[in-house]
């Protein structure tokens, strides 16, 4: 979805781009309030379909506008812009546990809570958080706005490209990037999605769990600027592979963690957070530097497809394959696919020294004047 809502916010602008995203959160929040009292179907319709292209209009109109900002120090940019969107689990994590759960019951041996009171209490939570959504965004509507030619003259100029997304599906450097981004999304999607169900399985504290969501959020978010910073000095592909590489360990090892209970656990998943969430930084950097800044945002949308094939993956992994290899077969799975994107670093590095015009243009942005 934020393929078209890219193409919005080159017609239209930042600011009506994520004033649009602004209603269209709000209603899906709110409309979601009623869809949870009829059926799974439609509340597939108003929280995922209707916020999702909610969400892509405003993540697609701050990324594009930051880079047009520091076309210089695009990693950076972009790391600063999606390090707030990293954090908002530190701010919505608490709130909604303590709505949802306010006496901290514990879930059911499977893992889930099955408690009328916990259950009835989640309709009025999209109500409340709605309200707060819109406050939020209206505040970033006012205060969003493209930069001026006379402040982007003052950046050092470079020369680039400006391709397409008609133009990028036809070079291997679209779907190299694609897959690696996919490889370090599906691994950080799951850890997301079931961390605190892993952890219950030697951590009998909800509020504790829901606690550490907001702390590993912080490391979210550091982790987007810091390797932002360092893409903008090392290059993507330098970058890429040391991430891979540090959440392939941290994923292979994620099984023992039980040992050292709640400390090791809560490391763990600080490092985890810290080391995957930097590719959200880094690959619509990379995307700028390979593609050119100009549709970005619709470009960016097309590598940002690969978060379809990523929730279906998950969606497998903890509902096909969970009961049969158990948590340990699965973080051995995601340590196999950071182990993957790490290879696919080396790959992208042999087709970019290929075209050493393209490759030497956009490396001279890629480092720190």
């Amino acid at each position: 979805m934020i393929i078209p809502s890219g193409y919005l916010e080159s017609k239209i602008g930042p600011r009506y781009a994520s004033f649009i995203s602004t209603i269209l959160i709000l209603g899906a929040t709110t409309l979601t309030y009623f869809t949870i009292k009829m059926s799974f179907m439609m509340v597939l319709l108003t929280y995922g379909i209707m916020f999702g292209f909610g969400v892509s209009c405003g993540y697609g109109a701050t990324i594009s506008n930051g880079v047009q900002w520091f076309p210089n120090n695009r990693g950076l940019a972009s790391g600063f812009v999606l390090a707030g969107y990293g954090l908002g689990a530190f701010i919505f994590n608490p709130i909604q546990s303590l709505i949802i759960n306010p006496h901290n019951n514990p879930p059911s041996k499977n893992g889930f809570f099955e408690e009328d009171g916990v259950l009835e209490r989640i309709p009025k939570t999209f109500l409340i958080l709605g309200a707060i959504y819109f406050t939020v965004q209206m505040i970033g509507c006012v205060l969003i706005c493209r930069p001026s030619e006379q402040t982007v003259s003052e950046e050092k100029p470079v020369e680039e490209i400006s391709l397409t997304p008609l133009e990028i599906i036809r070079r291997k450097e679209f779907y190299l990037l694609w897959l690696s981004m996919f490889c370090t999304t599906t691994s950080l999607s799951f850890v997301s999605a079931m961390y605190k169900t892993y952890g219950e399985t030697f951590i009998r504290d909800d509020r504790y769990l829901a606690i550490l969501g907001s702390v590993t959020s912080i490391f979210n978010c550091l982790g987007r600027i810091t390797w932002g910073l360092l893409m903008d000095r090392f290059q993507f592909v330098n970058c890429m592979r040391a991430l891979t590489s540090i959440g392939a360990c941290l994923l292979f090892t994620m099984p023992i963690t039980f040992i050292g209970g709640k400390i090791i656990y809560t490391i763990w998943c600080m490092a985890v957070y810290f080391t995957l969430a930097g590719v959200f930084a880094m690959a619509p950097a990379a995307c700028s530097n390979f593609f050119g800044k100009k549709y970005m945002s619709a470009n960016y949308g097309l590598i940002f497809t690969n978060n379809i094939a990523c929730g279906v993956i998950v969606a497998l992994l903890t509902s096909l394959l969970i009961s049969r290899i158990g948590y340990n077969g699965l973080f051995f799975i995601l340590g196999a696919f950071c182990t993957v994107g790490c290879i696919l670093t080396f790959v992208l590095e042999g087709v970019l020294n290929k075209k050493p015009n393209h490759c030497e243009k956009n490396r001279q942005i890629n480092k720190v004047p």
